[in-house]
């Protein structure tokens, strides 16, 4: 946030110079792992339309505010261009506040911090958290899903190059402290209020198109992280 030119930088450089080198060696498919952050409806709080692929304006007062989201932006018009001019396979899978184990630290979101806090024996105060508040969040097994779907779907099944990944419902960090809590007796959650606007997703066309089924809504991958994340402790300690 405080580097933009290091963020803008990297994403449009990085993917001209993918882009590149797939038109010039005839290489295979590419998979852009996009951002919610894309849509201009974030600025938006408690927007009642789920984002679809196919509507994200790119000239909202807001576009721009965010470098990292702006990176995505442009990453997007640039593997947009070569697929459309240079007949270079490129698709973009559009991703939700994904969690799951094994996430770098400065991306733990409050889903990852709250179960891994709970199973550690830590308490976890935060400032965020409201039943209203929801959004669409995506289990990292159900991320790799969508990847490899996006991957392998032959283009004669395509009907578009943009598809949004995530889950089938929408919920709140409030809704995954009392998961975690009926789980674990003894976590010890705090939530206060504010939170993050609504970002809800349509994924009927990676439904229909990739064939994409979510398989972890939020307490069935709230289960499996507790089990993945003590069986990591073990090893670890032993």
């Amino acid at each position: 946030q405080a580097q933009p030119y290091y963020s803008l930088h990297t994403a449009a450089t990085g993917m001209l110079n993918i882009c590149e080198a797939a038109r010039l060696l005839d290489l295979g498919r590419i998979v852009f792992a996009g951002s919610n952050g894309e849509y201009d409806s974030l600025m938006v709080d408690h927007d009642l339309t789920p984002m679809e692929p196919t509507t994200a304006r790119m000239f909202h007062p807001q576009v721009g505010s965010i470098p990292y989201s702006s990176g995505k932006k442009l990453a997007t018009i640039i593997g947009m261009c070569y697929w459309q001019t240079q007949d270079v396979d490129w698709v973009n899978v559009r991703l939700s506040r994904v969690w799951g184990l094994g996430a770098k630290k400065e991306t733990t979101t409050a889903t990852i911090l709250m179960i891994e806090n709970a199973v550690d024996g830590l308490p976890t105060d935060l400032n965020l958290g409201s039943e209203d508040q929801t959004r669409c969040q995506t289990y990292v097994k159900d991320v790799a899903q969508g990847v490899l779907l996006a991957l392998d779907t032959p283009n004669a099944h395509l009907q578009q190059r943009v598809f949004n990944i995530g889950s089938l419902e929408e919920t709140s960090d409030r809704d995954t402290a009392r998961i975690i809590q009926e789980l674990i007796p003894e976590a010890k959650i705090k939530l206060k209020g504010g939170g993050v606007n609504r970002r809800a997703f349509d994924i009927h066309a990676a439904r229909e198109q990739l064939k994409f089924e979510p398989q972890y809504q939020l307490e069935a991958g709230i289960k499996d992280h507790i089990a993945m994340y003590r069986a990591y402790k073990q090893s670890s300690a032993s």
